[in-house]
């Protein structure tokens, strides 16, 4: 994350738009942890939430970009189709 500068006090400002909407829980919770408040699943004055991010799509992204820049050297070809004859 080369682009990200250090925390200000002025980051925890920040509020989502109605483009970013899908990102309030996100943020939220993302404060929480930075203002060191951590999370615990127990009972008490509080109240709490979950969400979910969809992770599969990310970490197959991710594996394809470090085998793409580990093999780029190692093989060098043209993406084609191949077609499968069934000689039955």
């Amino acid at each position: 994350m080369t682009d990200v500068g250090p925390l200000k006090d002025n980051d925890f400002r920040a509020n989502v738009d109605r483009l970013t909407h899908r990102y309030a829980n996100a943020v939220a919770f993302a404060k929480v942890l930075l203002r060191g408040g951590g999370t615990r699943i127990a009972h008490g004055a509080a109240h709490g939430w979950c969400f979910l991010i969809r992770t599969p799509d990310v970490i197959e992204a991710g594996i394809r970009a470090v085998l793409q820049r580990s093999l780029k050297s190692r093989f060098t070809g043209v993406e084609r189709r191949l077609r499968v004859g069934w000689g039955i």
